[in-house]
């Protein structure tokens, strides 16, 4: 068979006579209308955009059911390569970000631990009792032998001190949780 050059006429007849054919022939491929029509296309702008050095040794429906078939499965390729390369990101993002999130955790734990290190004795057993233990305010004031006024101004400066301590953290979503958390038994008192 000869080879053939395209024309600008020949071109424009060519797509629309196999444009819709094309995209039927590909669309089982991608399971994608909408990529089955890129691929199509991508397929007749490649061959007009290199229509000086193309030479066709086929027919024209030969040259184009087999580009775009290749192209089909080069597309199809390329994506099974872009959703793993994806979801290693994915895997690697959430593994720095799990690696993120224990060290502020930790960095955080260190914080309340110091912070209760530092407020006075009686105020750290009473906050301890109250958010580490679960006692009620009457349970702690009776099993320390003080009244419940106490144990409340004593709970409610030692989250005052570990707020200002911690104030730092502020900006950290664990640390909102976590002062969600310490602050949360006083209205439950």
């Amino acid at each position: 068979m000869k080879e053939m050059r395209i024309t600008e006429k020949q071109f424009e007849e060519l797509f629309e006579l196999y444009y819709e054919e094309l995209c039927r022939i590909v669309f089982p491929i991608l399971k994608d209308r909408d990529a089955a029509q890129d691929v199509v296309q991508d397929v007749f702008v490649k061959m007009w955009l290199r229509r000086e050095e193309l030479l066709i040794t086929t027919s024209y429906k030969a040259y184009l059911y087999k580009s775009v078939v290749f192209r089909a499965l080069d597309f199809l390729r390329k994506k099974k390569n872009d959703l793993a390369l994806k979801e290693e990101l994915k895997i690697g993002y959430r593994h720095f970000q799990d690696a993120d999130t224990t060290l502020e955790q930790k960095e955080l734990r260190d914080a309340i631990a110091l912070g209760m290190e530092r407020m006075p004795e009686q105020m750290r057993i009473i906050f301890h009792l109250s958010r580490f233990s679960s006692l009620k305010n009457r349970e702690i004031a009776e099993q320390l032998n003080i009244s419940i006024k106490t144990v409340e101004s004593n709970l409610s400066k030692a989250l005052k001190f570990l707020s200002e301590h911690l104030a730092h953290f502020s900006k950290n979503s664990t640390f909102k949780t976590i002062c969600f958390f310490l602050m949360g038994y006083l209205l439950n008192r």
